[in-house]
């Protein structure tokens, strides 16, 4: 779900995608395991992000919505712990296809990922995949995160995200912290060598292997982050304690 975003703010992000960009061109590569090992901790960050933004509040005000197509902060948080049980998921299959010597790429496909752009219908997406899967060809891999850490382009979220209207704000801080665990158990232990030549590929995600698949998904989580603050300074936001 879309939310109003500060120009200025997304002027800062531009800027630091184009600055990630210029180091990533002109700096050494790092080892794989770093690169890993950093991504994993950026995720961490996204992720504590959200544990400080709901570990306060009541349960009226996780519920709260400004308006009827507003998502609560509790659905956000619902949609982003969808979101990772999918990439998980992935990631899982990719470091188990690494074990097993025979690298490659999963394809996910609208019908695995039915996301959009707004004012695209799921129904018609589809049939851009092809032109899609080009352009992501020759979209740098800190742009294409820029671009789901700020909302440019609105988007339509996938089916299977989609939120419930009520859970327990315990229950969602609980799950918010235990589910990034999870993640980080899939690295626990030694990991195949050659893992991040392991991709998923989808016509609007783009190509990734590990590190940028929880590149986007930081990003994604970082979004959100902007949406749950729109949702907190609306005037008629509960202000109990």
């Amino acid at each position: 779900m879309s939310q109003p975003f500060s120009l200025a703010a997304a002027g800062r992000v531009i800027d630091g995608a184009i600055s990630r960009l210029v180091h990533d061109l002109t700096t050494a590569p790092l080892p794989p395991a770093e690169i890993r090992r950093r991504a994993l901790a950026g995720y961490r960050s996204a992720r504590q992000g959200t544990i400080d933004i709901i570990r306060d509040l009541t349960q009226s005000q996780a519920d709260f919505t400004p308006a009827s197509k507003v998502w609560s902060i509790g659905q956000n948080v619902q949609h982003l712990l969808l979101i990772e049980d999918l990439h998980r998921g992935n990631m899982r299959k990719m470091i188990e296809m690494a074990r097993q010597g025979k690298g490659g790429n999963i394809d996910l496909t609208f019908q695995q990922i039915n996301t959009s752009f707004a004012y695209i219908p799921r129904e018609v997406i589809p049939v851009f995949a092809a032109p899609l899967n080009l352009m992501n060809m020759f979209i740098p891999r800190a742009i294409r995160e820029t671009m789901f850490r700020i909302p440019l382009i609105p988007a339509i979220h996938p089916t299977f995200s989609s939120p419930a209207g009520h859970q327990p704000i315990d229950d969602l801080c609980s799950r918010a912290q235990s589910s990034i665990e999870a993640t980080e158990a899939i690295f626990q232990g030694e990991m195949p060598p050659d893992l991040n030549q392991v991709t998923t590929s989808h016509p609007i995600l783009g190509t990734n292997n590990i590190p940028q698949i929880l590149g986007i998904i930081a990003a994604h989580e970082e979004r959100h982050h902007a949406q749950m603050r729109s949702v907190l300074n609306n005037p008629r936001f509960p202000k109990e304690r």
